[in-house]
């Protein structure tokens, strides 16, 4: 019996872990073959499934890839009328009514790694779901019996790519938390890999070419001192690997503050989720939270450069978009790494999905199912949410004005209210459209907002190119001033010049370098500072 493991990712990079578990699960007698391709290319998944003729068929599926995964099944059974088609993954389990519309054999509900193949050869297993409706447990599986099997992660098939795709690991499965807009509160009870099994997975991940590592642990430092001592390991692993984690900010412990902070700041990227700085609204989504605390974390996490990504979520309840703006204010002014703005997905099997009309929540019928309106946000609050995480998206975490939006929210100005004129801004934009288009773009929202737009753009725009651009505006040094600029450094006859109030800024392209000057406006050079881009800038 031929069996194919199926999943659409979002992209290349993206591995599926839980295909990998169940390939280690495998009886001996059975064959398996992993496919993997993405959400765009369904078509050619189809193909080559029909093309190959596997007996049975396992879907992994996500709430990003669902809809896709519809779209697969129709196909494959299309070609392959005979298959037994199987679906797993988080999205199977927490919504499988609407997946029977679809021509299936069963749903594995749970962990899978062993259900899945007693189901595969027709055997009772009470995590399988036969018809729509039907009750069925939803397992756990003892992490003790995936220790005794081979590695996932490190599979004969995956060798060729390792240092091409992310690696996802697991130290633990379960959350401590219940979050009332989370999947992941579904399952409270957190189980742990031993640390033998972790010591062997280090072992084997110090002799790959793997660059990017990301554990998938709902809060990584739910046991501080195994926390650092994961994190310890870490670092020893070739100085090229980067590792990602999820925090939860405010119950970091001293010692991994510091860890984060000092030895681990080059080579962790970490998530932290806040999702709003109402208290009331924390309290309502299960969520309590020490603010001050998570706000200094985040600030000194800021200070050293960490890359940290912090969240927010629009449409939680007691919200209303002016305290979301509030949130909003309060996080950008902390100054992290990047912030992820989204909107409140009404997830099946959720206490919010539960509270649904109590709250006033309308939402897309189909996944991801993000709200439309809420008890305090109506359509337009949301349309401006979006515009906004829009601009935090192009602008800010991109890095194109991350520099002069601190500076500039430092002083009297509502952050949310200048973000949302930019994110309409880049909304008009035609696609693809050139950066310099970009920047003017923005240079017309805030012309009535800041008092020196020119300024604010300009710098910026020379900045991130690499070679010298077209200009961005008429330079507006005269003639006298050039020349007596290239007398004191002749470069500057070929650098681009920027007034800036009682000052002139140069920028000068090099072989992999921008050299910047500052000058008076008698010609005078003041500082000169190199940036090469071999460097983080």
């Amino acid at each position: 019996m031929n069996i194919a493991l199926v999943s659409l990712n979002v992209s290349y990079i993206h591995k599926n872990l839980a295909l990998r578990w169940l390939y280690v699960t495998k009886p001996k007698h059975l064959d398996a073959t992993i496919y993997e391709y993405t959400t765009k290319q369904v078509d050619l998944c189809a193909a080559k499934l029909i093309e190959d003729k596997p007996d049975v068929v396992g879907l992994s599926t996500y709430i990003f890839n669902v809809e896709a995964t519809k779209e697969l099944i129709i196909k494959l059974k299309a070609g392959l009328p005979q298959v037994r088609i199987y679906l797993g993954g988080p999205e199977a389990t927490a919504n499988p009514d609407p997946l029977w519309d679809n021509p299936i054999d069963g749903i594995l509900m749970g962990e899978g790694e062993f259900s899945f193949w007693k189901a595969v050869e027709a055997e009772y297993t009470p995590g399988l779901q036969t018809y729509k409706g039907a009750s069925s447990s939803v397992l756990r599986t003892d992490l003790l019996e995936l220790e005794r099997l081979e590695s996932p992660y490190f599979l004969s098939f995956d060798q060729e790519d390792m240092g091409k795709r992310y690696l996802y690991a697991e130290t633990s499965r379960g959350c401590p938390y219940g979050c009332a807009y989370c999947m992941a509160s579904l399952d409270r009870q957190v189980r742990l890999f031993s640390e033998e099994y972790m010591d062997s997975f280090f072992d084997q991940l110090k002799d790959t070419q793997v660059k990017q590592v990301k554990f998938l642990d709902r809060t990584f430092n739910v046991d501080p001192k195994r926390a650092l001592r994961l994190g310890k390991q870490c670092l020893s692993m070739p100085k090229d690997m980067q590792f990602h984690v999820e925090l939860v900010g405010d119950t970091l412990h001293p010692s991994l503050i510091e860890f984060f902070k000092k030895d681990a700041v080059k080579r962790f990227r970490m998530e932290i989720g806040v999702q709003s700085f109402q208290k009331k609204t924390l309290e309502a989504v299960g969520r309590p939270c020490d603010l001050d605390k998570l706000s200094k974390v985040i600030h000194a996490f800021a200070q050293v450069g960490a890359h940290q990504h912090t969240d927010l979520i629009a449409g939680l309840p007691f919200e209303s978009l002016a305290l979301f703006k509030e949130s909003y204010r309060k996080m950008i002014q902390l100054e992290p790494f990047e912030i992820q703005v989204g909107i409140l997905k009404l997830l099946h099997g959720t206490i919010l999905h539960g509270l649904r009309e109590v709250y006033g929540y309308q939402a897309e019928e189909v996944a991801p199912y993000q709200i439309t309106q809420s008890k305090w946000m109506d359509k337009l609050d949301i349309e401006a949410v979006e515009a906004v995480a829009l601009a935090t998206e192009k602008c800010y975490n991109s890095g194109r004005l991350k520099k002069e939006l601190d500076a500039w929210f430092k002083q009297d100005v509502e952050p949310f209210d200048v973000m949302f004129m930019i994110g309409k801004a880049l909304l008009s934009l035609g696609h693809p459209y050139q950066i310099k288009q970009f920047y003017q773009n923005i240079y017309e929202a805030i012309f009535d907002l800041q008092p020196g737009p020119r300024a604010f753009v300009e710098e910026a725009y020379y900045r991130q190119n690499r070679t010298r651009p077209s200009l961005l505006f008429p330079m507006e040094v005269d003639q006298e001033l050039c020349k007596q600029l290239s007398r004191n450094d002749e470069r500057l006859h070929h650098a681009i010049l920027m007034k800036q109030n009682n000052r002139i800024k140069a920028v000068l392209y090099i072989h992999q370098a921008q050299v910047w000057f500052d000058c008076t406006e008698e010609g005078e050079i003041i500082n000169e500072v190199t940036l090469s881009y071999t460097k983080s800038q």
